[in-house]
């Protein structure tokens, strides 16, 4: 795979991301988060499963798979919980502040210093937020902090990925992390949401929702994501990743009308410049340290 069928792909990941969204929220409207994630990546678990198998003989550094499944789950756990107390377009912007986020939890994690670049999109992001979650009933509530704890997840998730070695197979590794994530919303779901795990989904929604989210945004965005970030860079990978809010915005306008007012675009896109600014600085930075060096 050459590097542009790598960024196409990972455009329709972002993609169906953005659609995602929005039917996951017409779901939970018959069926708790944690129950639904259990379902969703049970399924997309077992999607993977026979060609995972293939590969099973093959090694792959566990700890870090099994943390990176934690990650996974903070993130979706957070997030789909999020849809319940705001909306599918602020959720969509704030999820996609991982990442601007990246190189801080990179230098938290790793002592890498970031770019002046990165920095400046974390100022204009955090601006961006603030006037998104300002004003009217998008005020910054419990949905928009478990978004933004979402936000965090993912970044610290991507600047993971990046650390598996290249030799590991792809399938297994993608296996490991959407069963573990299964595991865990099964058990969170058993605790806090009574027996909603045990009941078989009725409705059609919860089923489109079910197998999109497990099918595409899932086994597939996994598996695009573990096999791209071997090609891409991280930059690049976060670049690409920008484009999911506005596909969640674009989505949730479409499908359930939903409208920002003018303080709340106007954060949206400063979020959205944030995000572009962050990962094509790096680019152009990178490019003329090239250059110089020739």
């Amino acid at each position: 795979m050459n590097l542009t069928y790598a960024r196409i792909l990972i455009v329709v990941i972002t993609f169906i991301w953005g659609i995602e969204f929005v039917l996951v929220d017409e779901a939970l409207a018959d069926i708790p988060p944690h129950a639904f994630n259990a379902w969703r990546f049970g399924i997309a678990a077992a999607v993977l499963a026979p060609i995972a198998f293939k590969e099973w003989g093959r090694s792959i550094p566990w700890r870090l798979s099994l943390s990176l499944g934690a990650l996974m789950f903070l993130g979706f756990a957070t997030q789909t919980a999020a849809l319940l107390y705001t909306s599918v377009a602020n959720v969509g912007f704030i999820t996609g502040l991982n990442v601007p986020l990246v190189p801080v939890i990179a230098l938290v994690l790793f002592r890498t210093m970031a770019s002046k670049f990165d920095w400046a999109a974390v100022v204009i992001a955090s601006l961006g937020l603030w006037a998104l979650t300002s004003t009217g009933e998008a005020s910054f509530d419990l949905g928009a902090l478990l978004a933004l704890i979402c936000a965090i997840m993912f970044a610290a998730h991507v600047i993971y990925t990046d650390k598996l070695p290249s030799h590991a197979p792809v399938f297994k590794l993608a296996f490991v992390q959407l069963l573990w994530v299964a595991m865990l919303s099964g058990v969170t779901s058993l605790a806090i949401e009574d027996t909603a795990i045990m009941n078989w989904p009725t409705s059609d929604t919860v089923w489109l929702a079910i197998i999109v989210a497990a099918v595409l945004g899932s086994a597939a965005a996994l598996w695009a994501q573990i096999y791209t970030q071997r090609i891409l860079t991280p930059v690049d990978i976060a670049l690409l990743f920008a484009l999911e809010p506005v596909f969640t915005w674009l989505a949730s306008m479409i499908i359930q009308g939903e409208q920002l007012r003018t303080t709340e675009a106007l954060g949206a896109t400063a979020i959205l410049i944030a995000m572009i600014l962050g990962a094509l600085g790096n680019h152009w930075q990178k490019k003329n340290e090239t250059t110089q060096t020739h």
